[in-house]
């Protein structure tokens, strides 16, 4: 909410500002200079990236769009309990008994309790192969951490891809706006002696324009929305922390509860439940309800 309404502040300003001098006389916009811009810029921005990145931020672009802060928290429960109960089942059960879960997890009646999960597979690959290395049990304590750490670096590197891309065309917007104020001065004067001085200096002001909108779209609009998707992915990379903690506290021999609330200690505050809902949400999904975050 609080993108789109910066976005009106700028819009707001930009348009009382060029009131301020003079209305819609002061500034003349052509739509081949978009079109340059955009269209270069656009062109740049999927030449640099493989297909895997421009998915990566497709998928982000829809988070940003669906999901809320309600899903957000809904999605830190749904992990806490799922961490629990499978830590839970191994230590009853042994565990072995994970290894039917951990193989097919999209069929397990134990993950479909937690659908807000499965829509994110590479989180869900994660915590399987982590405890498939558990359930081996020929890797140590140190060695389990080692790998985990890595595992997360790795992880962290390619989401940051998308990222560096959005901010990179952030910052090479104005260079192609410079394009579309250089196409429009060398038409401006190829013009000299064909029309008047007047419209001469109405093409000249519209190449300026050309850059003017760069530096808006740049700094103004494809910069905040890559500050914000930056949020999104530190936001999952702090449940792939608590799934870590969580798995190494188990390896550790703590309790299940225990384990859990050192994952728990991982989410951001806006997240976070307290250690009153988390028992309410273990609670709730030992008897098979639905799962609903507190406010």
């Amino acid at each position: 909410m609080t993108l789109f309404i910066g976005w009106l502040l700028l819009c707001f300003s930009v348009i009382w500002g060029v009131g301020g001098f003079g209305g819609g006389s002061a500034i003349h916009f052509r739509a081949t200079d978009l079109i340059i811009m955009a269209g270069s810029a656009f062109g740049a921005f999927v030449a640099a990236n493989r297909r895997a990145d421009l998915k990566s931020i497709g998928r982000l672009m829809r988070q940003f769009l669906l999901l809320t802060r309600k899903r957000q928290r809904q999605r830190c429960f749904e992990l806490m309990c799922l961490m629990f109960d499978l830590l839970q089942l191994a230590q009853v059960k042994g565990v072995r008994s994970l290894e039917q879960h951990v193989f097919k997890p999209e069929q397990s009646p134990l993950f479909q309790k937690y659908p807000l999960l499965l829509e994110y597979p590479r989180l869900v690959e994660f915590i399987t192969d982590s405890l498939r290395l558990i359930s081996d049990g020929s890797a140590s304590a140190g060695q389990l951490k080692q790998t985990l750490e890595h595992e997360l670096e790795l992880i962290e590197n390619e989401s940051s891809v998308p990222i560096r891309s959005l901010q990179w065309i952030g910052d090479a917007m104005p260079a192609f706006g410079i394009v579309a104020a250089i196409t429009g001065m060398v038409h401006a004067l190829n013009n000299i002696g064909k029309i008047a001085p007047s419209e001469i200096g109405l093409q000249i002001a519209a190449s300026m324009t050309g850059t003017l909108c760069s530096l808006l779209l740049g700094y103004g609009i494809v910069m905040p929305m890559s500050r914000r998707l930056e949020k999104i992915v530190q936001s999952e990379m702090n449940l792939y922390s608590a799934s870590c903690d969580i798995l190494m506290a188990h390896s550790h021999k703590f309790t299940p509860m225990v384990a859990v609330e050192y994952g728990r200690r991982q989410l951001t505050s806006d997240h976070r439940p307290s250690m009153q809902q988390l028992e309410q949400a273990l609670r709730s999904s030992a008897t098979g309800r639905r799962l609903e975050p507190s406010p």
